[in-house]
């Protein structure tokens, strides 16, 4: 293995990790306290957690479909999304 490559590749590996961190840590936090949150009453953040908790429940429900199988069965069958009815 190349030692220049590996250690650019780190380097702009690092790069990357740290400029999401920032934007969303001082940057983010920022914008939702004055745009987002900013309203009186606590109604945004009402608005807001409901936006939150809807999409982590699509994610619970839709991530077993979504996730890697050793075997890829249960997205080949169908299975995740079949309904199962008891006769």
């Amino acid at each position: 293995m190349n030692r220049k490559l590996v250690g650019a590749w780190a380097l702009f590996d690092f790069a990357n990790s740290v400029y999401p961190a920032v934007i969303q840590t001082a940057v983010f936090s920022l914008y939702y306290t004055s745009v987002v949150v900013g309203g009186e009453g606590g109604r945004d953040e009402l608005w807001w957690s409901r936006a939150v908790s809807l999409s982590a429940l699509i994610v619970a429900v839709t991530a077993p479909c979504w996730a890697p199988s050793p075997t890829g069965a249960a997205r080949a069958s169908g299975s995740c999304w079949r309904i199962r009815r008891s006769a």
